[in-house]
């Protein structure tokens, strides 16, 4: 991961792999509903006991995380690695544990996280 800063022509460049990082999380979540769908299919010909239903309610969060996920992804974020400074609204620095991330807010509403491990 590289972060670059041009100031002859003010724009900020990051170079990782975000947009890969996105798509095996969103591939690897598909891949769960489908599984869990197999199994709620498989096993309804045999009838509902308990344990079925919360493989159901447990698949519909499953489902409903993914899609907020995937609209997350959609609408807010962008995956651009070239910004203008004048397009930079904000940037939010959080702190998990022994971790600190940032990801920079855009004016248009989007917002670009940037996997990068800040240590002291």
């Amino acid at each position: 991961m590289k972060i670059n800063f041009d100031k002859f022509s003010n724009t900020l460049t990051i170079q990782d792999d975000y947009k890969r990082n996105n798509t095996i999380t969103v591939a690897s979540l598909i891949f769960c509903i489908l599984a869990s769908g197999w199994n709620i299919i498989r096993h309804h010909s045999v009838g509902f006991d308990s344990m079925d239903w919360f493989s159901l309610m447990s698949f519909i969060l499953l489902i409903s995380a993914v899609i907020y996920r995937l609209s997350f992804i959609a609408f807010k974020t962008t995956f651009q690695s070239q910004f203008k400074v004048s397009e930079i609204e904000f940037i939010k620095f959080r702190r998990f544990r022994k971790w600190t991330t940032f990801y920079i807010s855009m004016k248009n509403g989007k917002r670009r996280e940037v996997m990068l491990r800040l240590d002291q």
